[in-house]
């Protein structure tokens, strides 16, 4: 059975590690990713003013069974999309209606690559590891924004404030294929954000 796209509320875990989906942008560490490339990124409050600019390409809300677990809203300069590379900057933007935990992200995130590409890789691998150092627990109403800038680096947001940057390109399409991707567990709401 597929497994749903978000983590869960506790009390409805099968298992303590249950793996679903998402986008958690959060806190700390950013040089753990942004230190070796100093100097190549916009300074964070230009970027995500850039990034107000964009215009929406679509919309979509997510539940699972009885749980509403957020919106979700996609930008990109000119209100369409097509992929990643082509569409930098790009923005997602989560606004969460429910509690999550930071574990629950990272195991999401691993299962979902897991689901889009067979396997996980030693580089999702290491990802995750990164990721686990920067995520934090998510409450209702925190709006979580992941900003692709024009050298594909995937910048993290919490409430409009930085918490972190992983600067590989690779990472910023594979994270956004789990939701982008023809492939994703939730197509539904694919096609919300596409526009379709």
């Amino acid at each position: 059975m597929q497994k749903a796209f978000w983590p869960m509320p506790a009390a409805t875990k099968r298992k303590p590690r249950w793996l679903l989906v998402v986008l958690a942008c959060h806190c700390s560490v950013f040089g753990a990713f942004a230190g070796s490339t100093s100097g190549q990124t916009e300074p964070a409050d230009i970027l995500w003013q850039h990034s107000t600019q964009l215009k929406t390409v679509g919309e979509g809300h997510f539940r699972y069974l009885f749980w509403s677990l957020y919106d979700a809203q996609l930008k990109t300069q000119d209100g369409s999309f097509q992929s990643v590379e082509l569409n930098k900057p790009l923005s997602l933007t989560l606004t969460y209606q429910r509690e999550i935990s930071r574990d629950d992200f990272v195991e999401a995130t691993l299962d979902q690559w897991r689901h889009l590409f067979g396997e996980v890789s030693p580089s999702q691998t290491l990802w995750g590891q990164q990721l686990r150092q920067i995520w934090r627990d998510v409450k209702q109403g925190d709006q979580l924004s992941c900003i692709v800038d024009e050298r594909g680096h995937a910048h993290f947001y919490l409430n409009r404030q930085l918490l972190g940057a992983v600067v590989d390109p690779l990472f910023s399409e594979q994270f956004l294929a789990i939701w982008l991707d023809q492939r994703t567990s939730a197509p539904t709401l694919r096609r919300q954000l596409l526009g379709q």
